[in-house]
């Protein structure tokens, strides 16, 4: 299976250093609506067989711009694509970016999920994604901590690797090849 994964066009609250997580929605900023146009227009002539949306605002907008050049393919938006359950930390402000992923990639959190059920959670969901589009390529629409994740999926990396994985710029794609 071909695997794209997009990430979600900048937030207002991103703008302000604010930890969003699994359960906040997230409003997409001007910058996020036009990387959202962007990256539609740069996956427009590309043929996925199915596309999949986290079911959060931030996420679900810029699937939508991409939807209006894939009209016709199969669409789901789903919790299971969510960013990581950072349970009480949503919504706190941090001073810098640095700050803010640290905390995020953080596996001590005393509420939400460990990084390791963040990363079983993600990797529970692709297997039947997997199992019906093995010969095909498919889009995740999501956040950049499930991307992170995936890439540790997908090279058999334990949860406590993920802080070394590069965070893809918001607005902007991967593409995987899985066997």
């Amino acid at each position: 299976m071909k695997l794209t994964l997009v990430r979600h066009g900048e937030t207002e609250e991103g703008k302000r250093i604010v930890l969003l997580g699994g359960s906040r929605q997230g409003t997409l900023s001007e910058k996020g609506i036009k990387q959202a146009k962007d990256i539609a227009l740069k996956l427009k002539n590309r043929k996925f067989e199915a596309i999949y949306s986290s079911d959060l605002a931030r996420a679900l907008d810029t699937a939508k711009e991409i939807m209006k050049y894939h009209n016709g393919t199969t669409f789901y938006a789903l919790s299971d694509l969510r960013e990581r359950d950072v349970g009480d930390l949503a919504g706190k402000s941090f001073k810098t970016p640095d700050e803010l992923y640290a905390v995020g990639l953080r596996s001590d959190l005393r509420t939400g999920e460990t990084l390791g059920q963040f990363q079983n959670r993600l990797r529970l969901f692709l297997k039947p994604v997997y199992d019906r589009y093995r010969h095909e390529s498919v889009l995740f629409v999501c956040h950049g901590g499930v991307i992170k994740a995936y890439q540790n999926i997908l090279e058999h990396a334990q949860p406590s690797q993920m802080h070394k994985r590069r965070l893809l710029t918001t607005g902007t794609s991967l593409t995987l090849n899985l066997q």
